[in-house]
């Protein structure tokens, strides 16, 4: 996909004010604009950011360990660029943290084999290793699952049904046409729909999905697959994007606040 940066940048900051108002249109300091493409373009340490990110405090998981450490390299790292009053604040309350300090799953009969696999976030911890057998429990209805009674206890088991394993004939990665991208400008179902649900402005970055949606929450979802020169463009747009949204003369037009959800009838648990 070729585009001038210039150009995301517009579409990226009047799309979410234009369906809000069409009051008036949005200031952009080109000039700025220029100076902040030539720096995250041509001098860029966004890939050496997200080897910090990944491979040194790696899953950052609330109320961890990890996500302390992260947040603390982050505010002291944007001191020393000169950013003022960088400061991490508190909120909550929240439950205890977790963390993983190990974790290995290995077939042992009839034949060993390593297998990939992880604890659920807040799992409790165990004792040393733990032995058993698998079973898969193959219950479509209430009678089927009366089979299993009283053998499941102590067992590994498996409530998944195999997956079917397909050929792939065509290149995992691909890239996405300009016109598309303009379609995705309205997508759902990503983190800015939780401000918008309280009535402040959210916003969303579109790129292409290249191997997204074959390696994304997987244990392929790992630092050797970014795109340095796809991530040093994004750097760049968002950039650019809070300096102009810092730099308005007024706030964003807040969107109209959704409907109250209707409370859940007594007794239901919800």
């Amino acid at each position: 996909m070729k585009c001038s940066l210039f150009s995301i940048i517009f579409v990226a900051f009047l799309l979410p004010v234009g369906a809000v108002s069409q009051r008036s249109q949005e200031s952009i300091d080109t000039a700025a604009v220029s100076r902040i493409e030539d720096e995250g373009m041509n001098r860029s340490r966004a890939i050496e950011l997200m080897s910090y990110l990944t491979d040194i405090y790696g899953p950052r998981l609330t109320g961890s360990p990890q996500y302390a450490e992260a947040a603390e390299w982050a505010r002291k790292t944007l001191s020393e660029w000169g950013v003022q009053n960088v400061m991490i604040e508190s909120w909550g309350p929240f439950g205890r943290g977790w963390s993983l300090k190990h974790f290995s799953a290995l077939m042992t009969e009839p034949r060993m084999a390593p297998l990939i696999a992880y604890p659920k976030a807040w799992s409790p911890g165990l004792k040393g290793t733990v032995r058993s057998d698998v079973v898969y429990l193959d219950v479509k209805s209430e009678a089927d699952l009366q089979k299993f009674s009283g053998k499941l206890k102590g067992k590994f088991v498996l409530i998944s049904e195999p997956p079917q394993v397909t050929p792939h004939f065509e290149p995992e990665a691909r890239r996405t046409t300009d016109e598309m991208l303009l379609k995705l400008a309205n997508a759902g179902g990503t983190d800015h729909l939780s401000f918008d649900g309280v009535g402040l402005p959210g916003f969303q970055f579109i790129q292409d999905p290249v191997e997204y949606g074959r390696t994304y929450h997987s244990n392929m979802d790992v630092y050797e697959r970014v795109q340095e020169d796809d991530l040093k463009q994004a750097s760049t747009v968002m950039a650019a994007f809070a300096y102009d949204a810092a730099m308005r003369e007024g706030r964003f037009p807040r969107k109209p606040m959704p409907a109250p959800r209707p409370s859940s009838p007594a007794g239901n648990g919800n």
